[in-house]
């Protein structure tokens, strides 16, 4: 269709704010999701932030549901566009990680869920789920070798796997 030829001639696509559980409830098995994959096969830049980023991992932190609404802690189906994309990783992606909106009284890292209900959420993921924790005003960039990343910008990154926590500066490629 028109739509189709569209996204896979594309050099670059952009996907950005809004609901982390909507984006990935309206891409989940689509054949849109189908297609920014092969777009990205073709060459294509991608280009994802905030809740884009977030919907693009293993696992969906209700970020809207939870801090906005007051629902239930909890995780959603992500849409596991890593793998898609021919990576052999499938991390949480959270991004506003140091977000730091709340001032002294209310702790709004770890995208708004602080440090203590984070990691109640953290409790319920599966244990082999690594997290890549996303600073804001920064870019994690899947290198050209499809094996690294790179980190530009203001701040760094967080990784955690098995227990483990390594922080990542800007400007530092990690695998």
């Amino acid at each position: 269709t028109y739509a189709e030829g569209i996204l896979l001639e594309a050099d670059s696509l952009f996907s950005g704010p809004g609901r982390p559980t909507y984006a990935a409830h309206n891409l989940h098995a689509t054949r849109r999701l189908e297609l920014l994959a092969e777009a990205y096969r073709r060459g294509a830049t991608l280009v994802l932030s905030s809740a884009a980023a977030i919907a693009a991992g293993s696992s969906v932190m209700r970020v809207y549901e939870i801090f906005k609404a007051g629902a239930d802690l909890g995780w959603d189906d992500g849409l596991h566009l890593l793998p898609l994309l021919g990576l052999g990783i499938d991390p949480v992606i959270v991004t506003h990680w140091n977000n730091a909106e709340g001032g002294a009284g209310l702790d709004t890292t770890h995208c708004y869920m602080g440090r203590e209900r984070f990691d109640r959420l953290v409790a319920m993921l599966p244990s082999a789920e690594a997290i890549l924790g996303i600073d804001e005003h920064t870019a994690c960039i899947l290198e050209k070798d499809g094996t690294s990343f790179r980190l530009m910008g203001a701040g760094g990154a967080t990784i955690i796997n098995n227990d483990t926590n390594t922080r990542v500066p800007t400007g530092v490629a990690f695998t």
